[in-house]
């Protein structure tokens, strides 16, 4: 009673699985057959969605770390409670990225692979606003201020808000939680990163340094990264049974649909196959 129960959807597809694994003389559960064929499909979205996670978390949790020393440049000599209601005043911005995300995230023309690349392409275009300029805006406070709030807005708008999900919407049931906890360990690593890093650099270094994790989030994001914004997650399973089954070329379904890949999964051909009209006659078929 302590554990949580598998749904019937799951529990069928891996009897479905099970049998045609048998036939060929191979395990079901999590046999190293099976570990090498997600692995091998799969290593292009783990990559994505770690680096990914891990340059959100440097940059998120980074400019947390200067957060006092930001508000000793806006407000030399701001007491206690001045410096509490600008910290309050920067979160309640990164509150209306947060809430702005939830509105956004499953409309069909942002998505979540268009909200993380662009919230990665603001934050490195505005930490390197505040690392070049730095000298500047030292004498700035209301400049200042407004790129430091925007960065707070679009880290919400972005990846701090579509990393955890995107890892949990790309990969079959079977691996999610296990694919899932990699990218997690790797946000949790580019955090402790940028708390290691900017304990031993000036802030203008700071700054740069979060640019450089915005630009690699933005890269990877759009290069690796599918979006499965609108994708019913059972056809990612469906792909994986016959991908299990040692018959991939056979799935033709929507999770390779060219839109519901990436980049680099477009350009190895993963669609080759699709084919949509046989594919909702083969489920006619089954039905």
């Amino acid at each position: 009673w302590t554990l949580l129960q598998e749904s019937k959807v799951w529990k069928a597809e891996r009897h479905d699985v099970a049998e045609q694994l048998a036939q060929k003389g191979m395990r079901a559960h999590h046999s190293q057959q099976e570990y090498k064929l997600v692995i091998r499909y799969y290593w292009p979205r783990v990559f994505a969605t770690s680096l990914a996670w891990a340059a959100g978390g440097f940059a998120f949790y980074g400019q947390k770390l200067f957060q006092a020393q930001f508000i000793k440049m806006v407000v030399p000599g701001a007491t206690v409670l001045e410096q509490m209601l600008y910290i309050l005043l920067n979160n309640g911005v990164a509150l209306v990225g947060y809430y702005c995300a939830a509105a956004l995230i499953d409309r069909p023309w942002c998505g979540r692979m268009q909200m993380q690349a662009g919230g990665f392409f603001m934050l490195f275009l505005l930490f390197l606003l505040q690392g070049a300029l730095f000298s500047t805006l030292e004498n700035h406070s209301g400049a200042f201020q407004l790129l430091y709030y925007l960065s707070s807005f679009f880290a919400q708008l972005g990846p701090n808000c579509t990393t955890f999900l995107t890892a949990g919407e790309v990969y079959p049931t079977g691996v999610r939680s296990f694919f899932h906890g990699i990218s997690a360990a790797a946000g949790k690593v580019g955090a402790l990163a940028a708390a290691v890093l900017f304990s031993n650099i000036s802030p203008r270094a700071a700054f740069y340094a979060s640019a450089g994790a915005g630009l690699a989030g933005l890269l990877v994001t759009l290069g690796f990264l599918p979006d499965t914004t609108g994708l019913d997650l059972h056809e990612i399973d469906r792909m994986n049974r016959y991908l299990l089954a040692d018959q991939y070329p056979n799935y033709r379904g929507e999770a390779v649909n060219p839109r519901y890949l990436s980049l680099f999964e477009r350009w190895r051909r993963y669609d080759a196959h699709y084919h949509p009209e046989a594919d909702f006659a083969h489920k006619e078929l089954q039905l």
